[in-house]
């Protein structure tokens, strides 16, 4: 996958006592992970608003919109997404529960993502961590353009060399660890431009974020940041919207014991599965299936005789569509790589909760045999 980014990426301003990046890709994403906090505890209360400008499929401008971010504490935040008739608010409160109001139209998923893009662009602690996740520091660009980039994917024996951008790839300026782009295949790439210090912390001032096939989708720039009151009004919902757990998964909320939720009413399990976040087995994802893709079988695994399953971690949005993806095995690179451009494109009937659509995890299996 080939990614050419612009040399407005690089506007970052020099910071006096940084040294240059680390030589372990790992310390990279370390290095960085401090200058990315903003759920730090030591964070003063403050406020962001973007304005972001929606593209359709030739690139021309659609719609406008605005998005809001208000931070107190650990537990009291708030984001807002407003655009014509839509609009759609979360806040956190005490306890980490979370109240959510909206219009009838779900927003799009590539304004979900600004959240993300803004406040928590690097591959989490989980992942970084884990026994089974593996680094590759590459070059990337030329000349004034060059960038020190992560490749972050599963581990795997026997698949050979890696083509850039087969796994989340998250690139830095070469003199310190501040993130100008990120790509992976069959996902959004986002560029961070104009990239400056706030309370410590490196915060774009513009974003774009593209299609795998270099589309533009959305531009945002920042208007805004201002410091506020703790007791900010912002960050307390209206009294007749009711704080209950946030629908999604929580990665810090961990495993927890199913047995103890056997007691608990229908809604109170509901809200339990919404907390804790929700898992499908590939057999029920195939039973919401609408459309499918078969995968091309790459001819260089043909011509080696590569053959076996790929297995693929999905998330599976509220409109039905696999937005998230990541390897969890293959048996080679291209294989890998098929299967990811098929996934993509699978399509399935929203999963329901209580009557609502809501995103769930899944596993999907992608088999490459060569027969006899």
């Amino acid at each position: 996958m080939l990614v050419a980014f612009c040399a407005a990426s690089f506007c970052v301003g020099q910071q006096t006592g940084v040294s240059p990046l680390p030589a372990d890709p790992r310390a990279i994403l370390e290095a960085a992970r401090p200058l990315y906090d903003f759920s730090s505890a030591d964070l003063k209360p403050w406020h962001l608003r973007v304005s972001y400008q929606l593209y359709d499929e030739k690139e021309a401008p659609t719609e406008q919109g605005t998005f809001e971010y208000w931070w107190a504490s650990p537990e009291a935040h708030r984001s807002s997404w407003t655009r014509g008739s839509v609009s759609y608010t979360t806040w956190e409160v005490a306890g980490h529960r979370h109240a959510h109001q909206g219009s009838s139209e779900a927003l799009s998923y590539v304004e979900s993502k600004l959240e993300q893009a803004f406040f928590s662009p690097l591959p989490s602690e989980r992942t970084v961590n884990s026994d089974h996740t593996q680094f590759e520091k590459r070059t990337y660009g030329k000349d004034a353009n060059m960038m020190q980039c992560v490749m972050v994917g599963p581990k795997m024996t026997g698949v050979g060399a890696t083509p850039i951008g087969l796994f989340p790839t998250y690139c830095f300026v070469p003199s310190q660890p501040a993130l100008v782009a990120y790509f992976a295949y069959a996902a959004p790439v986002i560029e961070f431009n104009q990239i400056a210090k706030v309370q410590g912390r490196y915060l774009p001032k513009q974003i774009t974020i593209l299609s795998s096939s270099r589309k533009k989708l959305l531009t945002a720039s920042v208007e805004m940041t201002n410091g506020i009151s703790p007791q900010d009004a912002a960050l307390s919902p209206p009294q007749d919207v009711k704080a209950s757990y946030p629908p999604r998964k929580v990665e810090e909320a961990g495993a927890k014991d199913s047995a103890a939720n056997q007691n608990l009413d229908d809604d109170a399990k509901a809200m339990a599965a919404l907390r804790d976040g929700i898992t499908i087995s590939p057999e029920e994802a195939q039973g919401l299936a609408l459309s499918r893709p078969s995968p091309i079988y790459p001819q260089d695994a043909k011509d080696a005789r590569i053959s076996g399953t790929v297995v693929i971690h999905a998330v599976i949005g509220r409109d039905g569509w696999v937005h998230d993806m990541q390897v969890v095995s293959a048996p080679s690179a291209s294989l890998a790589a098929s299967a990811l451009g098929a996934v993509s494109q699978w399509h399935y009937r929203p999963y329901l909760l209580n009557g609502e659509p809501v995103e769930v995890d899944t596993t999907a299996n992608v088999i490459y045999s060569l027969g006899r």
